[in-house]
């Protein structure tokens, strides 16, 4: 790996949250695995992806629990 920010990396000073990307310029070993559906198979598989739709169920999650802890936020 780089260990270089992603093109769409969003940061500053200090890191407040960090989540996963993915960069898949770097081949599949850099992507975020999930789970995803096969249209053509009709069968559920795993593939990799990248951007900022692999971050979003992470900060999601934490803004939940941040939420269910102090629901005046």
């Amino acid at each position: 790996p780089t260990r270089e920010l992603a093109q769409y990396a969003s940061y500053g000073a200090t890191v407040d949250l960090a989540a996963p990307g993915g960069m898949l310029q770097f081949g599949v070993s850099h992507g975020v695995w999930s789970s995803t559906w096969n249209f053509v198979a009709g069968q559920p598989t795993f593939d990799a992806w990248n951007g900022t739709s692999m971050a979003a169920p992470h900060v999601t999650g934490v803004a939940a629990l941040l939420l269910a802890r102090e629901p005046s936020l």
